[in-house]
């Protein structure tokens, strides 16, 4: 580096290159979640964010349960 001016990385990948090594990955989107609006959105109340988070924690849930075979699947 103080002869280059510049940190050259050491990676090994594919192939013992600088490519990264292919990882297969499972996708999925689940239906929309529709808040209710928030009464004063300026003043969100902690009450009125619990619940949209609980909603979200089980629509996520759904999704998961939904499609994990198919990611167990792919590995």
């Amino acid at each position: 580096m103080k002869k280059l001016g510049v940190c050259i990385p050491f990676a090994k990948g594919t192939f013992n290159s600088f490519l990264p090594i292919s990882v297969k990955n499972t996708i999925v989107v689940g239906d929309p979640i529709t808040f209710e609006k928030a009464i004063d959105p300026e003043n969100v109340t902690a009450k009125e964010l619990n619940h949209a988070h609980d909603m979200f924690v089980v629509a996520l849930t759904k999704i998961f349960d939904d499609n994990k075979e198919v990611s167990e699947r792919a590995l």
